[in-house]
Formats: structure tokens, C-alpha cells, sequence
């Protein structure tokens, strides 16, 4: 089987990343996708949204474009884990829950620059296929929809309804 790994912060979660989760199902054919919320990245010290709201995002696009879809699966093992969330863990946890799968590891062009800063660049390079989604599948950028939203400009078309309903309820990102 292979099993595609999407990890992010997704804070928030929009429209590019739901484009890119199908544009990897079909061109890298995937038989699942896990879509892994990062917990505490160590990269990023500038989340605004805790990572169980990140989570709930998640759940609720996934379920929106994906009902029912059972190649689809939300996965919360990094947040679940303690300390800063690596790739380089995950993809040992699944290598060993899934021995018989092929990983792959789906990442967006923006990631190729940065990802030899990741812990264990090598050795993770060796351990997965890692499939790039264009830029041109994501539309925006979840930086994007922040400043927008601090700007107080619209991001209706970017992110799901019940999402933006949410921020702009809480004031998140202001």
C-alpha cells in the first residue's frame, strides 16, 4: 500500500492544502493519505491557534471535502507526542506501524529550500519517496490568510465557511 504523509501546522488549514491532499492521492496514487497536525513544530514559534483548534480545523475541512472518504484519515499523533514535532519521528512511527507500506511524503515546493534543516534530512530522504506539490496547486498560503485577517481584510474563497465563522468569531489572528 502506499500511504502518503501531509504534515503541517495548518494554522489555519485552507483551500491549497485541500488541493494538494487530492492532487497527491491521484499523482503520486496514493492508496491513504495521513494529513498530521504538527504539535509543537520547531521551526515555527509563531502559531496563533493551539494545536487541538489546528486539529479540530483539520477534522472539520477533512470531513467537508472528504465525508466518508476513507483515504483520508486526520492524524493526531504529534500532537499526542511530548516535545517539538519532527517529520523524522513520525515517519519512524509509521514505518513501524506500517511495515508493509510504502511512505511517501508529500510536501509543497516552498518545503524543498528548507527541508535539509529538518533533523535527520538523510536519513529521512532515505526512509520515504517524497512527492513535491507545485506551487500552482496551492492557491495561498496559510501566512497569507494571517496577515489578511491582522490587515482586516477578507479571506472568503480561502478557508472553509465554518473555519473563518470561527476565526472571526474568537478574533483570532488580529
Amino acid at each position: 500500500m502506499r500511504r502518503g504523509l501531509f504534515g503541517g501546522t495548518f494554522d489555519p488549514i485552507h483551500f491549497g492544502h485541500i488541493h494538494a491532499i487530492s492532487h497527491a492521492i491521484d499523482r503520486a496514487h496514493l492508496d491513504t493519505i495521513q494529513v498530521v497536525v504538527a504539535g509543537d513544530p520547531y521551526q515555527k514559534n509563531d502559531l496563533v491557534a493551539g494545536s487541538l483548534q489546528r486539529l479540530q480545523w483539520v477534522k472539520i475541512a477533512v470531513e467537508e471535502f472528504y465525508g466518508g472518504n476513507e483515504k483520508v484519515i486526520v492524524d493526531d499523533r504529534e500532537i499526542r507526542r511530548d516535545g517539538p514535532s519532527y517529520t523524522y519521528d513520525t515517519v519512524l512511527e509509521m514505518k513501524a506501524e506500517f511495515p508493509e507500506d510504502e511512505l511517501v511524503l508529500v510536501v509543497g515546493e516552498d518545503i524543498i529550500d528548507t527541508i535539509t534543516t529538518w533533523k535527520e534530512s538523510e536519513k529521512l530522504k532515505s526512509l520515504v519517496e517524497i512527492f513535491i506539490v507545485p506551487r500552482t496547486i496551492f492557491s495561498t498560503s496559510s501566512t497569507y490568510i494571517r496577515t489578511q485577517l491582522r490587515q482586516k481584510r477578507p479571506i472568503t474563497g480561502l478557508i472553509p465557511s465554518r473555519i473563518e465563522s470561527e476565526i472571526n468569531k474568537k478574533s483570532l489572528y488580529n
